[in-house]
C-alpha cells in the first residue's frame, strides 16, 4: 500500500513537494478510512449517531498518526532508493 500511494503521488506532484504530499496524504487517508469504518461498525451494532461520531473520529485520528505518519516514516526509512 505504502508503495503504491508513493509511485501515485510521484507521478502526480513535483520533486520538491513530493515528501509533504506523500505524509499528507498517508494521514488523511488513513484518518478517513477508519473513521469511515468506525462508523458503519458502529451503525450495525445499534450505536446512536452523536454516540459513534466521537469514538470513530478519536481512532480515525490515532490510525492516521500511527499507520498514516509513522508507518509511512518507516517506510521511506526501509526503502531509501524511493526518495531519489
Amino acid at each position: 500500500m505504502y508503495r503504491g500511494l508513493w509511485k501515485l503521488i510521484n507521478r502526480v506532484v513535483n520533486k520538491e513537494n513530493v515528501l509533504s504530499a506523500y505524509l499528507g496524504t498517508a494521514i488523511v487517508g488513513w484518518t478517513a478510512v477508519v473513521t469511515c469504518v468506525g462508523l458503519g461498525l458502529c451503525s450495525a451494532l445499534g450505536m446512536a449517531f452523536p454516540e459513534a461520531l466521537p469514538n470513530s473520529i478519536c481512532a480515525g485520528l490515532y490510525a492516521g498518526i500511527v499507520f498514516g505518519l509513522i508507518g509511512s516514516i518507516l517506510y521511506l526509512q526501509r526503502n531509501p532508493s524511493e526518495m531519489k
